[in-house]
């Protein structure tokens, strides 16, 4: 019997390339399991989402030690109406660097500058007490906002680095980081979109790190499940051993010769990664 290309097969075709060339590139734009990748040498751009009181403080513990001079360029991602984790991103940036200049975007008010970072704000994807049948459209819009501020299309400002970098000019985040908002784990959604469309890069640009919080001793917080079962993130860090669960097989973490840590599908531990 001859093959007739009716509408409804022809329908039918179009629908199955639609949806095997959309898993295809999912499969394409996943994290990979394999050991992370070496350190950068060159100059990085990092976003640290700052996800408003523990949250923050645990986060800005964890990057006590941050080197300014391998992450040349610090974005913070804050929730609208917290001014608590702005004045902290600010504080730690007069610590980290000395400076203590900042100024706002006559163009944004959403920005805050100063020397080699800057402070984005965008919609609280969930206010305390509000209403759940409401929370999918401010999710949205924190997410359509998150989009905006992780597209290259994003105005950024210069830098003037030491002579054999030369002039830095910030676009796309090198790293997110993040440790278990609902805001960060839209981040990280806005992330996995962006490289979907092809409008950023993968494992080779923007590299996704998710950290549990300290608080989940076992189990995984609802933003840890998210993020592991969507494969959201590269590396995905537990800062229990318990964190690292049951399944799959147990390696060690070795770096320059030494045990740092265990590894275990897909879970990485270190111990505690906050003071």
């Amino acid at each position: 019997m001859a093959f007739e290309p009716t509408p409804l097969r022809l329908t039918l075709a179009a629908l199955l390339l639609l949806l095997t060339t959309f898993f295809l590139r999912i499969l394409t734009i996943l994290p990979s399991r394999r050991a992370p990748a070496p350190p950068r040498t060159s100059p990085a751009h990092i976003l640290i989402v700052l996800g408003s009181g523990g949250h923050t403080a645990e986060m800005l513990s964890m990057i006590r030690h941050l080197s300014p001079e391998r992450y040349i360029y610090r974005t913070y991602l804050v929730s609208s109406g917290d001014a608590f984790s702005t004045l902290k991103a600010i504080d730690f940036e007069r610590r980290l660097t000395g400076s203590d200049t900042t100024t706002g975007d006559k163009k944004n008010p959403k920005v805050v500058r100063g020397e080699g970072f800057e402070i984005l704000t965008v919609p609280r994807a969930r206010r305390i007490h509000q209403p759940l049948y409401t929370a999918p459209l401010t999710s949205l819009l924190c997410l359509l906002s998150c989009l905006r501020f992780l597209s290259p299309y994003h105005p950024r400002g210069t830098l003037d680095t030491p002579q054999r970098l030369g002039t830095y000019t910030p676009t796309t985040p090198d790293v997110i980081l993040t440790n278990g908002p609902a805001t960060g784990v839209l981040v990280l959604i806005a992330a996995f979109i962006l490289r979907f469309l092809g409008v950023v890069r993968g494992e080779e640009g923007t590299r996704c790190v998710y950290v549990e919080s300290w608080a989940r001793v076992g189990g995984l917080s609802l933003s840890g499940r998210i993020v592991e079962g969507l494969g959201l993130a590269e590396r995905f860090l537990v800062q229990w051993e318990r964190g690292l669960g049951g399944e799959g097989w147990e390696e060690d973490v070795v770096e320059r010769g030494e045990v740092v840590g265990k590894r275990r599908g897909g879970r990485e531990w270190r111990g505690f990664l906050v003071e």
